[in-house]
C-alpha cells in the first residue's frame, strides 16, 4: 500500500480497502475529518474563554502592578511582589505581570531601550515567578 503524507488520505486509501466502496468511504472519511475539526474548534474556544477570562479579571484590578525597578543613585532596586489574583498564573504558569513586561517589550520600537529593558524586565521577571512557585 502507498502512503502519503497527507493523513486524511492513508485513511481513506485504507477504508476503500476495507469496505471496498470508495462513495461510502469518502463520506466516512468526511464525518471523521468533520468531527475532528469540531473537536479542536471547541477545545480552542474552551481555552480562550477560560484564559481570557482569568486574563481580564486578572487586569481589572488595582494592584495588578505591584512589582517594580527602581533606579537609586548607587544600584538598582527590584520590588517584587506576587500577583493579587492567582487564577491567570494558575492556568497557564506565567505572571500576569511578567507577561505584561513581554507585551511592553514587544511594544518597544527603539532596539537601544528594548534591550535595556529587556534586562531589567528579565530580572524582575525571575524573580516574581521564583515569588509565584513559592505561593
Amino acid at each position: 500500500m502507498l502512503y502519503f503524507p497527507n493523513k486524511d488520505i492513508n485513511i481513506y486509501l485504507s477504508l476503500i480497502k476495507i469496505l471496498k466502496d470508495s462513495d461510502m468511504s469518502r463520506y466516512i472519511n468526511s464525518l471523521r475529518i468533520k468531527m475532528e475539526n469540531d473537536a479542536t474548534i471547541n477545545y480552542h474556544i474552551e481555552r480562550w474563554e477560560t484564559i481570557s477570562s482569568k486574563y481580564f479579571r486578572a487586569t481589572e484590578s488595582l494592584y495588578r502592578y505591584s512589582s517594580k525597578v527602581y533606579f537609586t543613585s548607587s544600584n538598582i532596586k527590584y520590588i517584587c511582589n506576587p500577583d493579587f489574583l492567582i487564577d491567570y498564573y494558575e492556568e497557564t504558569g506565567l505572571s500576569q505581570q511578567v507577561r505584561d513586561m513581554i507585551l511592553e517589550l514587544i511594544k518597544n520600537k527603539n532596539k537601544n531601550k528594548r534591550k535595556s529593558d529587556d534586562f531589567l524586565f528579565g530580572k524582575l521577571s525571575k524573580r516574581i515567578m521564583n515569588i509565584m512557585k513559592k505561593k
